[in-house]
Order: C-alpha cells, then structure tokens, then sequence
C-alpha cells in the first residue's frame, strides 16, 4: 500500500503488518520535541489469561470471600459472551 506524504494511517495497521522479532522504527513526540527510535517487537502480554485449560482451577476462599484469579472464561460466564461490552 503507498501512502501519500503526511497521510495518517490507523494504529491497528501498523501493528498488524509487523510480526514478532521484528524492528521498527517509531516517530513520537516527548516534551514538544519529535524523536524517533528503533524497538524490537515482542509478544504482547496478556493481564487476563485466555485459555486455562490445562490447570485446575484455582481459588482461595477467606472469610466467606472467594478470590479467583481474573480469565476470559470467568469474565464470560459472568458477563456473557460480549462481556468486554458489558462488565463494568
């Protein structure tokens, strides 16, 4: 794809053209003056796990209380399948 000069383009492209180990350079402005520099791409991380199938799940229950650690399959059965649409 050819972009004309100065034409902006979404962030989500950019990140999906890019694979992991790769190096791009990045323009940013810091404190009103525009610097650039060279990142090497990692693996995201992820806060919340996705997939825990092979684990038993864990909890810790203290004074009535249940503390579980936070998953996508928690947050789905909890909230539905939209639930980054519709928890809190």
């Amino acid at each position: 794809v050819v972009f004309r000069g100065g034409e902006r383009v979404l962030f989500n492209y950019l990140v999906t053209s890019k694979y992991v180990g790769e190096s791009a350079e990045v323009t940013f402005v810091r404190a009103g003056k525009t610097k650039k520099a060279h990142i090497k791409l990692g693996r995201p991380k992820c806060l919340v796990r996705t997939h825990m199938f092979d684990r038993l799940p864990s909890y810790y229950i203290y004074g009535g209380l249940v503390f579980t650690p936070l998953s996508y399959p928690y947050l789905e059965n909890e909230f539905g399948k939209k639930w980054d649409k519709k928890a809190p």
